[in-house]
């Protein structure tokens, strides 16, 4: 039972990273905006209007969420992967 459980939580765990990723690029490639910009996650609304100097720091944030997410993910799986 708990083997089935860790493999959800990993897999479940590793798509929202994926998707945190993914919109970190997607702020990223915004970064030469002009004017303020609205940032949504899916279906929540990060920043209604975000200044043209902050997108490299929301960036940053979605890229350091993709990344503890992801860690949060292999966590689940480490005994199995490395053994401890």
């Amino acid at each position: 039972m708990w083997k089935g459980i860790r493999w959800t939580a990993f897999s479940v765990l590793l798509a929202i990273s994926v998707l945190f990723a993914v919109k970190g690029v997607q702020v990223w490639l915004m970064r030469h905006a002009t004017e303020p910009v609205a940032i949504q996650f899916y279906f929540f609304e990060i920043g209604e209007a975000v200044l043209p100097g902050n997108l490299v720091s929301y960036a940053v944030a979605f890229f350091v969420a993709a990344f503890i997410t992801a860690v949060a993910a292999f966590a689940f799986i480490a005994r199995r992967l490395f053994g401890f």
